[in-house]
């Protein structure tokens, strides 16, 4: 029981010295101002907050004295409600629940907070509930694209599942708003959102052009910070991939590096399949090759890929203790190869700047017929002119 009255006892103090000030002074009350008792008789017993000799915060009436300290804590905590300002202009939400005020929390921390954290990595869903409890009657405008096509949906579905809608049409400050554009957005895959929205169901692709709109709904999923649609869409494309045997294309790979962070998971799938494709495969691709050179991030995050692999020693060759032979070999194979491919560019250049030099002649010497036939016939005109002025 002593405990109990120990805990309650320093909860009660804390809650008063936030409202209570000495008799003497107008600054809040010291430690050693205050004190909690607890008087009265069997069956009859009253806690109280006493500054000095005063009462200054007395509970209700209560049959023992840990039901006194009880009420005691409420009368406090309603009090303190009554009194203490809310929090407005710089209010920022909690994680699990409850706001802070980001003014006063101390600036050192403040300073060494994350500039911007990725919205994959610091997500969290909230509970997951039932459709028809997320169908409620006020609804929000969604403008779309370049022609603003209109979407009319349900306000409190939205902001369940994207933090980022959240952030725009349960804001505190100023008035609430039932719009927002999307200019930036196109109405295939934001079409395809809206389903998913509804229906929880991604499309599964047929074909591999089917891929575009989908990377741009898991586009949407990270700017929106919408973790089930990630996960979704990402389990979608993985599938793809593996059904049909086939890799990810360069063009979806830098499609994709170039709308996403470092850390994204699409990022991480598509390159731990291209990773595979070239490990395993029979060379290297010019594409690829061309590619690797220009994306320096891509290329690192292939060895890196490749790296968690964690191959066993004995079956990786170690070039310090073979033949450097078959290096200058493979080294001298590649410069004859290198010879032949200039050689033959630049027969063809020639040949093609001898038939561009005929075709320029050709259309010189047609020029000049078509300049000596036109003069001809302005010089006849001019004889006759000067014939009839004659006769005249």
């Amino acid at each position: 029981m002593a405990n109990d009255y120990g805990t309650l006892r320093q909860q009660i103090l804390a809650n008063s010295r936030l409202m209570l000030v000495p008799s003497t002074t107008h600054t809040a009350a010291t430690p050693t101002d205050l004190d909690v008792v607890v008087f009265g008789q069997t069956g009859s017993f009253t806690a109280a907050v006493m500054l000095g000799l005063t009462p200054a915060i007395q509970g209700p009436e209560a049959n023992t004295p840990d039901s006194a300290m009880h009420k005691l804590l409420t009368a406090t905590c309603e009090l303190l409600n009554t009194f203490i300002p809310k929090l407005a202009g710089h209010q920022r939400n909690i994680h699990g629940g409850g706001v802070f005020d980001d003014d006063l929390i101390r600036k050192e921390l403040s300073t060494h907070r994350p500039k911007r954290i990725p919205s994959h990595c610091k997500m969290a869903e909230p509970r997951e509930r039932p459709l028809h409890e997320l169908l409620s009657r006020d609804m929000v405008d969604i403008y779309v694209g370049q022609e603003n096509t209109h979407w009319t949906l349900h306000e409190k579905l939205l902001c369940h599942r994207s933090k980022f809608f959240r952030n725009i049409f349960y804001k505190k400050e100023g008035s609430k708003d039932s719009h927002y554009g999307l200019p930036e957005e196109d109405d295939v895959p934001f079409r395809m959102f809206v389903g998913w929205l509804y229906s929880d169901h991604i499309p599964t692709p047929k074909e591999e052009k089917d891929l575009t709109p989908l990377l741009d709904l898991y586009l949407m999923g990270e700017k929106w910070e919408i973790k089930r649609l990630i996960l979704e869409v990402l389990d979608a494309v993985r599938r793809w991939y593996h059904e049909t045997d086939t890799w990810p294309g360069l063009r979806r790979v830098q499609y994709i590096y170039s709308n996403t962070e470092i850390e994204s998971p699409m990022r991480q799938l598509l390159v731990q399949c291209v990773a595979r494709m070239l490990v395993l495969g029979d060379g290297m691709p010019e594409h690829w090759e061309r590619a690797l050179r220009r994306n320096g991030q891509l290329a690192v995050d292939l060895i890196l890929c490749v790296q968690k692999w964690h191959f066993d020693p004995e079956n990786v060759p170690d070039a310090r203790e073979e033949s450097v032979a078959p290096i200058v070999e493979e080294a001298e194979q590649k410069v004859e190869i290198k010879k032949e491919q200039e050689g033959d560019d630049e027969e063809m250049v020639n040949g093609l700047d001898h038939e561009e030099d005929e075709e320029e002649e050709g259309e010189e010497g047609e020029e000049e017929e078509q300049g000596e036939e036109e003069g001809e016939a302005e010089g006849g005109e001019v004889e006759e002119e000067q014939n009839e002025e004659e006769e005249a």
